[in-house]
């Protein structure tokens, strides 16, 4: 008994298959996956940093108001 191939390669693109039993493109380049991972971890490390940045500059914010309210009280005490 002679088993059939389960994947065919497809013309003039040596990253994708083709799986025969369900007609399925498979992508089977392994450094472009890993590529797409780290960039993908990269971005989510980014957008991190931006919110945590956005976060550092609203406490500044906060603190530099209570610091002019502080202020604005002592000069009210002295006059």
């Amino acid at each position: 008994m002679e088993t059939q191939p389960k994947f065919a390669k497809i013309k003039d693109d040596s990253s994708i298959i083709r799986d025969l039993k369900n007609s399925a493109l498979l992508a089977v380049d392994n450094k472009a996956l890993s590529k797409y991972k780290l960039d993908k971890e990269r971005a989510k490390n980014s957008k991190k940093r931006i919110l945590q940045y956005e976060n550092d500059i609203n406490t500044l914010r906060n603190e530099v108001s209570e610091i002019k309210e502080s202020l604005k009280l002592i000069l009210n005490k002295i006059n």
